[in-house]
């Protein structure tokens, strides 16, 4: 294996983090997939001593099941001050190209994903890249048999309602979240409406009891639904958690996301230009409160190595990746030096893979 890639940020303009950190750092590779910003977290919640979920924490249940990591009694670490998550201001980070369509389940790179998941939310969210904790759901509870989840929305997951670029409106924007949401979602994801199948969540039909009269998924009442499953089945929590599992008003289809977003998330589209960038504002209406601490957010689409070095060596973007060329590499040590960036190593989990099937003999 070559070296691991490397990322490159300056530490001034890290003012907050783009809210559902997990958006940007849990999707898998795919297509042209850029290194996701390095972002500062909030602070992990302390854990409580009974078994009511609490909001944005990993939520408990009595079964031995395991979906989540189990909150433990230690107490979370008071921040430093000078660690303490700053609000404001532009983080301005590079891309390569321009999703299809603003559909998050049909995307299958995340080089797309990164510009779409800024705008969604979903059941559940990765935090500080191990931990499971609750986003848009409230909580949820697990049989004991593991075969059932039952999820509790959140009362105040608003739809964003039409921030730019003359999208036409939709009845929609600007209400919340309901059950109905989530079981459209989750059936549109297994392509259950004639629609594509997930490429990234929709093998979650291989455990959902899709047989049933309401395809695995029954409502309770607005935000109460239940996922009803074939088996025991833990890693449901991991595929709820990504972006490619985002929750879209319900009756929304794929066409319909070809002229604008459906989003609930932490930033909405401000301004984009195919092929040059997409900016992104704080929804101030978003459903945690105090984030995102970001203002703005853009993403600058640029091509080659020696454009995108010379992009953040010229304070053109806060955030790159890849390999200094040699010309660079002096220029790079010496700011690394100063303490004007930070260079740190990371190795994706993207590796060749594959499976080989004799399809002259049953059963194939």
């Amino acid at each position: 294996m070559g070296k691991s890639p490397l990322r490159w940020r300056r530490p001034g303009f890290f003012v907050g983090v783009l809210a559902a950190a997990g958006l940007l750092t849990v999707i898998a590779c795919g297509g042209e997939s850029t290194a996701p910003p390095t972002a500062t977290t909030a602070p992990a919640p302390t854990a409580t001593a009974t078994n009511t979920p609490v909001p944005d924490a990993p939520a408990t249940s009595s079964t031995t099941v395991v979906a989540a990591p189990v909150a433990t009694a230690t107490p979370t670490p008071e921040p430093k001050p000078e660690d303490r998550p700053k609000s404001g201001g532009l983080f301005r980070f590079i891309g390569s190209s321009d999703p299809s369509s603003f559909d998050v389940h049909t995307a299958t790179s995340s080089a797309h994903i990164t510009h779409n998941g800024m705008m969604y939310s979903s059941l559940m969210i990765i935090h500080e890249g191990t931990n499971i904790i609750l986003d848009a759901a409230e909580g949820y509870e697990i049989s004991d048999d593991g075969k059932t989840w039952t999820f509790t929305l959140k009362p105040n997951v608003f739809y964003h309602s039409n921030p730019c670029c003359g999208f036409p409106d939709h009845p929609r924007d600007g209400t919340a979240m309901t059950s109905a949401d989530a079981k459209w979602s989750l059936e549109k994801i297994m392509g259950l409406h004639g629609q594509l199948i997930s490429a990234r969540s929709g093998w979650i039909k291989e455990f959902v009891d899709i047989d049933r009269d309401d395809n695995g998924i029954s409502i309770v009442d607005d935000r109460t639904f239940k996922v009803h499953l074939i088996q025991a089945f833990p890693g449901l929590a991991l595929v709820l958690s990504i972006n490619f599992t985002s929750i879209l008003p319900d009756g929304i289809e794929v066409m319909d996301m070809k002229d604008r977003p459906y989003g609930s998330g932490p930033f909405k589209l401000k301004d984009y230009q195919r092929g040059a960038f997409w900016r992104y504002e704080r929804n101030g209406r978003y459903f945690k409160a105090g984030l995102p601490y970001l203002d703005e957010a853009e993403h600058v689409n640029i091509r080659g190595t020696e454009v995108v070095q010379q992009a953040f060596l010229t304070n053109k973007v806060d955030m790159g990746w890849g390999h200094p060329t040699p010309d660079n590499v002096g220029l790079y040590k010496a700011k690394v030096d100063s303490g004007e960036i930070v260079m740190n190593p990371y190795a994706t989990s993207c590796r060749p893979i594959g499976i080989n099937i004799n399809a002259t003999t049953p059963p194939f």
